[in-house]
């Protein structure tokens, strides 16, 4: 059953936890100690988790694309999850109010870490004392004068407090604070570098030691430095904050002040715990930070110092030195060394010690040295540090004279130290290597992930691809849900790929996607168990892709994160193809629609250019018939011009004609008053005289006939003749736009041969490219 429907008052009742984690990795380990102690603390307390790598809320100054992140908080779900515990540093750059909003808007219970969230319960680092801790050990041991600082986020709670801190300690040491000396980070490895590169550019600005805000802005100062040929700590010293995992194994180890962060995310856990079970008066709980002196700073290591010590008399502790008997004295040593040893061994401490005692004294020899190798291997495979043991040796070894008093048992005791501190050395080194070809592994196994992902761009292909890498990196179960077109997340998402454990050798863990939700129910989670997940948002730069939900195998969050991304380049690689894929499929329908617009065009246009010749030809026979007309005209108007030039001749003949018989006429009337005068005589002349006169009078008369044709024809010459002229410049016009038509459609016979031979070429391309 699962225990989420169980009552409240079931004891064996397993919780699900949502940890809200901005990533997985990065900011000089600090990601990667908060997620692996979420983990952790889940695991010990018993309690289901689901941990979100999503991001800083809304935005982050660094990286434009932040915001694509935040998806992964939208499966924070109540169907889900019972509570949220929620790393306040994902709130660094919006205002109080937007984060209050945003824990609210879940409906769930609420627990902040890492800061004070208003309205919610807390559990907070103390940084005061750890901080001022390291700068007044920085002042009173060191005797250090010009202490430089490098801040946190302006707005952060912890990087204020840590910078008030600083300024309030060198305020009560006597030492004037220096603005110069402090720079601006922003908790990464390239602002402590940023910081030591701006002050070594100041003239006169000596620097004794750099204290950053964290380990990873301390670990970019001390490269810097030593690029610039500085020696740390003999030159500059440097400190940080956080005690993350690099810091003790740093060149050189780094003195910090250490978070608990499996103890915060543990007291988170137990807060939220009695909200869910309805406890009232629920307060905030702070932790303390404390200061971890390494090398860094200028100190040796603690264990060179209890070398030093070992072998002195010093004075023993009181569990100890006020028990009569040996028993009460084995038992106080016993006490004191489980009180130094690290947590996770020191319930191992009292059957070494046991077997310690029994071989000096000869009941088991060898067996010391024997089950502290065996002790040894299993801690360097399950990568637990060795080295803790060398200090419970030097305190072992102060205390041998007040076990054994005989010579012999005291050479045998240090004989014992002694070949257990060489193992311890040995081991340590074994483990190093250990966990270098461990790491090599990881990392060659991830680039070998990576390789098959981001060289796979087929999304069937990718399902396959993906399910294989997940099941050689042991990821139990895994849900993928991708946007269906990563340009328009309206479009809504669907299940991608989903495994689900496998139940038994035959089982099979492959579900049908087609028949999943986008987001998976209640009933993908594991019910019979406790487990873990990794919610992780898919994106690309601007794109938002998707999300995934890993079930850890490995607990280590590089490997999601590195599938977070792989996965992302690979999804969008096969985005890009399937988008170039559909772009060609729809150029193709394209090319093949204009295939079946451009050839009944071709055919078109070969039969314009056929009738065009046709007309061409055509014009040519009008251009010459025009022509012929045109001086067949022009000769009419010739006969015209010389009949016109003939009638005006002729108008000029009966004008003599009239005058001829004006003049008979009277030459008649002469004739007729001289016979008149003849009498008899003149008879004859007289009727000779009267026909004469009427010879004329019929001239005259025939004469002014013939003048008023003349003159009522020669208009209709002139008419005919200007008509003529203007026929022939009609003719002339219509002969030189005949001769246009024809250029214009000799220019439109070449440009559809053009167009033709170039549409043909068009199409054997289009066919060429599509094969």
């Amino acid at each position: 059953m699962d225990g989420r429907d169980m009552s409240p008052e079931s004891a064996d009742r397993r919780y699900r936890i949502g940890f809200l984690n901005p990533y997985s990795t990065g900011q000089g380990g600090f990601q990667d100690m908060v997620w692996r102690s979420m983990v952790t603390a889940a695991r010990r307390s018993g309690v289901s988790a689901l941990v979100f790598a999503g991001g800083a809320i809304d935005e982050a100054p660094y990286n434009p694309h932040e915001k694509n992140l935040n998806i992964a908080y939208d499966l924070v779900l109540p169907e889900y999850l019972d509570g949220v515990i929620i790393n306040n540093i994902i709130g660094a750059y919006v205002t109080a109010e937007r984060f209050q909003e945003f824990c609210r808007s879940f409906g769930l219970p609420v627990v902040a870490i890492f800061g004070e969230v208003k309205g919610f319960p807390d559990v907070r680092v103390v940084n005061t004392q750890g901080m001022r801790d390291v700068i007044l050990h920085l002042i009173k041991h060191h005797q250090y004068k010009h202490i430089a600082f490098i801040k946190g986020w302006e707005s952060y709670p912890d990087a204020i407090e840590r910078f008030e801190v600083y300024k309030e300690t060198l305020r009560e040491c006597g030492i004037p604070y220096d603005p110069e000396l402090v720079f601006k980070g922003q908790f990464d490895m390239e602002s402590g570098a940023k910081a030591v590169r701006h002050w070594m550019s100041l003239p006169d600005k000596p620097i004794d030691v750099i204290v950053a805000s964290n380990d990873a802005m301390a670990y970019g100062a001390i490269n810097v430095l030593r690029e610039r040929g500085k020696r740390v700590p003999r030159d500059v010293a440097v400190t940080g904050f956080d005690d993350t995992d690099e810091a003790a194994y740093y060149t050189p180890p780094l003195t910090t002040v250490k978070q608990p962060f499996v103890d915060i995310c543990l007291k988170a856990i137990d807060i939220l715990r009695g909200i869910i079970e309805g406890k009232r008066d629920i307060e905030s709980v702070t932790v303390p930070a404390y200061m971890i002196v390494r090398q860094s700073c200028g100190c040796i290591s603690e264990l060179v110092r209890d070398a030093e010590t070992s072998g002195m008399e010093i004075p023993l502790p009181p569990g100890v030195r006020d028990s009569d008997n040996r028993t009460g004295r084995v038992e106080g040593l016993v006490q004191e060394l489980m009180r130094i040893a690290p947590e996770h061994d020191a319930k191992l401490l009292p059957e070494i010690f046991s077997t310690f005692m029994d071989d000096v004294e000869e009941k088991r020899p060898g067996e010391f040295v024997r089950g502290l190798r065996s002790l040894f291997q299993v801690k360097i495979i399950r990568g637990q540090d060795i080295f803790p043991f060398q200090r419970c040796m030097f305190v072992l070894r102060t205390w041998i004279p007040s076990l054994w008093k005989d010579e012999q048992s005291i050479k045998r005791a240090e004989s014992l130290i002694l070949q257990a501190s060489v193992l311890i050395g040995e081991s340590s080194l074994q483990a190093a290597g250990y966990q270098k070809i461990l790491v090599e592994n990881k990392s060659k196994e991830l680039r070998e992930v990576g390789h098959e992902l981001i060289t796979t761009f087929n999304f069937d292909q990718l399902k396959n691809v993906i399910r294989g890498q997940l099941e050689r990196l042991r990821v139990p179960s895994c849900y993928l849900s991708v946007f269906r077109d990563v340009n328009h997340q309206e479009a809504g998402s669907t299940a991608f790929l989903v495994l689900k454990e496998k139940k038994g050798a035959g089982d099979e863990n492959r579900l049908q996607e087609d028949s999943l939700p986008a987001k998976p129910d209640r009933d993908f989670f594991p019910k019979d168990r406790r487990f873990a997940f990794a919610v992780h948002p898919l994106y690309f730069r601007e794109h938002t892709l998707g999300f995934a939900i890993f079930e850890m195998g490995p607990e280590d969050g590089v490997v999601y994160d590195a599938l977070q991304g792989q996965i992302s380049s690979s999804l969008m690689g096969s985005e890009l193809i399937r988008q170039r894929e559909r772009t060609e499929e729809a150029e193709k329908r394209r090319g093949d629609r204009i295939q079946e617009l451009v050839r009944p065009m071709l055919d078109s246009m070969g039969s314009v250019t056929n009738t065009a010749r046709e007309k061409i030809g055509m014009i040519g026979n009008l251009i010459a018939a025009t022509k012929e007309n045109s001086e067949k005209l022009e000769n009419t108007n010739k006969a015209i011009k010389s009949m016109n030039e003939k009638l005006g001749q002729m108008a000029d003949v009966v004008g003599i004609i009239d005058e001829i018989s004006a003049r008979v006429n009277i030459l008649a009337i002469n004739t007729s008053i001289e016979s008149a005068h003849a009498g008899e005589f003149g008879k004859g002349f007289a009727v000779i005289a009267g026909e004469i006169r009427k010879l004329a009078d019929s001239i005259k008369n025939n004469a002014m006939v013939i003048a008023n044709y003349l003159k009522d024809f020669r208009p209709t010459i002139d008419g005919s003749r200007k008509a003529g002229d203007e026929s022939r410049e009609a003719f002339r016009l219509l002969e030189k736009d005949v001769l246009g038509v024809a250029d214009t459609l000799q220019g439109i016979t070449a440009s559809m041969e053009e167009l033709s031979a170039s549409s043909t070429q068009i199409l054997t391309i289009m066919d060429n490219t599509a094969r």
